[in-house]
């Protein structure tokens, strides 16, 4: 962290000097350092807050140069707020360097250097010219575990802060002549067998591990502490397998590994472990699958043959990515050469899956990941293939627009008003073959003329007989009614017209003629009893109006059916 004076008696030479230099400290830092930059006068600006390098070194430097001149000079501020940053930072190595050309307000400098010591925080002060406060710097310096510099000439600054830059950058190697004793952090397929009172190494290089729950450390170094502690690292990545080994074989840093009785098994483990899998182990396909909770681990062992391997004890166990173990998993047979466990889990996150086939097998590792619940995830705009759609050309028309909607919902209504469906496109056109079914229109009456030809069919007898059927038919038709309603009149005329003189006429219905030849019967047997006589009745005598009716009736039935002899004739 750098807090830089900017106060006017900084103006011109000094503080040019002092962003020249503190972009050379830049220029010097890797991207994983982090780096921050607070410019003082009577307040503070926050020029730069506590950030790692990364690939923004040309954006870090662009805000330095922008520093200008300001008012009075009070330290207090910035050197409380670059120490604040430091605090939340995780980085191993720590440090401030604090510069100044003047007297400077505020109080409480040197303990709040002490205590910005106890958390492994370092101060460097700079004095830039005769008028700055030498002994306030000086005492904030040396309780800061730090340096002072008296920097008189302005042209000295750069110096100064690249080699504080140096001084407070991690080496790459890390060296230590009363040796250090390697611990096992964590049981691996290298380390089996292995005595863990090892050897002590007297130096390694420094590495940082990958954030990955695939990586595993099982050697770490008690100096100079995590994160940069590896000396044995490894990682199945897909179907391959990395092994880091930071330390020597014994030419420099592991030299009392000779007399090591271990040493040839470690090594010969480390190598075979990184190895591809014996053939004689067979081929192991793992896939898993996350449903309802359930995780289910399946397994399918066959030999390089292509026979199935049964009756495997199998076994294995899943880690989570912060190495705590979430439970075994108990294989079963369930098919030829197939496998299955399950296990609850409900935690999102990536674990790592071992399986241990049998005795004398390879472990098989890979990695599971358990997602977030549809819901919850984060999806973005494909703009690029948006824009890809829009910028198609159609034939005789323009290009289209990708329309970015403003973040305010209220701005929304302005892209609604316009018309996105544009009419200066030429209209679609295409053709359709109609040979298929001129060609079967004109196979079909190929046919029907080759049958007429052949078969000689009397097309006038056929229209003859339908003429004739179709005449018939209709004269039956129309003489139906006509003689139905004949009929009816006639009956109707009968009805009125019927002599009231006349006897009524004999029921001729069978139930009549089986109760006159009962009485037949009765008058046989009673012969001497007399005969019912019917009384007389004189006939009446016909009058002139019942003639006339029967004549005009006569008459009227004489001419439908002349009209009908006229219609048949």
């Amino acid at each position: 962290m750098l807090v830089i004076d900017k106060s006017g008696s900084m103006n011109g030479e000094k503080l040019e000097l002092s962003k020249a230099a503190a972009i050379a400290a830049v220029g010097m830092l890797g991207p994983l350092d982090s780096v921050g930059v607070i410019a003082f006068d009577d307040g503070h600006d926050e020029v730069i807050s506590l950030q790692r390098v990364g690939d923004r070194a040309h954006r870090i430097k662009d805000r330095i140069k922008r520093i200008g001149p300001g008012g009075g000079t009070n330290m207090e501020t910035g050197l409380k707020r670059g120490y604040e940053q430091l605090l939340k930072s995780k980085a191993s190595v720590k440090h401030l360097i604090v510069l100044t050309d003047g007297q400077t307000a505020g109080s409480g400098y040197q303990k709040l250097s002490s205590d910005m010591r106890k958390r492994d925080i370092t101060t460097t002060a700079v004095a830039v010219g005769a008028d700055a406060s030498k002994s306030l710097l000086q005492e904030i310096a040396t309780r800061g575990d730090g340096k002072y510099y008296q920097a008189n000439n302005p042209k000295a600054i750069p110096k100064i802060f690249m080699k504080e830059t140096r001084r407070v950058m991690r080496p790459l190697v890390f060296e230590s002549d009363s040796g250090l004793q390697l611990v096992q952090n964590e049981h691996h397929e290298i380390m089996t067998g292995i005595d863990p009172s090892m050897p002590p190494i007297t130096g390694y290089v420094l590495t940082t591990l990958k954030e990955n729950p695939l990586v595993e450390a099982p050697l770490l170094a008690p100096l100079p502490g995590a994160p940069n502690n590896t000396v044995l690292a490894a990682w199945t990545y897909g179907l391959g397998r990395t092994v880091a080994f930071t330390t020597d074989s014994g030419q420099r840093w592991a030299s009392s590994w000779a007399d090591w009785g271990d040493r040839d098994k470690f090594f010969v483990q480390m190598i075979r472990w990184s190895m591809r899998p014996l053939l004689d182990q067979g081929n192991f396909t793992v896939a898993t699958q996350m449903r309802d909770g359930q995780l289910d681990v399946n397994v399918q062992a066959v030999t390089p043959q292509g026979d199935f391997i049964n009756n495997l004890s199998m076994g294995g166990a899943l880690i989570g990515d912060d190495n705590d173990e979430q439970g075994e998993l108990t294989f079963e047979q369930t098919g030829p050469g197939r496998y299955r466990a399950s296990l609850p889990l409900e935690k999102t996150g990536t674990y790592l899956l071992g399986i241990q086939p049998g005795p004398g097998m390879g472990i098989l590792r890979t990695g599971v990941n358990i997602p977030y619940s549809a819901e919850y995830r984060d999806t973005t705009t494909n703009e690029s293939l948006l824009a890809s759609l829009a910028a198609i050309k159609p034939a005789g028309g323009q290009p289209g627009e990708l329309v970015r909607l403003p973040e305010n919902s209220q701005q929304w209504s302005q892209f609604t008003q316009a018309n996105h469906f544009r009419r200066d496109l030429p209209p679609g056109r295409s053709l359709t073959g109609v040979w298929p079914t001129t060609v079967l229109i004109a196979a079909c009456l190929f046919f029907f003329d080759i049958l007429n030809r052949r078969l000689q069919i009397p097309w006038d007898v056929i229209s003859a007989q339908l003429a004739k059927l179709r005449l018939t038919k209709t004269t039956a038709e129309i003489a139906t009614p006509a003689i139905a309603r004949l009929q009816a009149t006639k009956r109707q005329a009968r009805e009125r017209t019927a002599p009231t003189w006349l006897p009524p006429q004999p029921d001729e219905s069978p139930a009549a003629v089986d109760r006159v030849r009962g009485d037949v019967a009765t008058n046989a047997a009673a012969p001497n009893e007399p005969a019912p006589i019917a009384p007389s009745v004189a006939p009446p005598v016909p009058t002139a109006e019942a003639e006339d009716y029967s004549d005009r009736l006569l008459k009227k039935l004489r001419e439908v059916r002349a009209k009908e002899r006229d219609k048949r004739g």
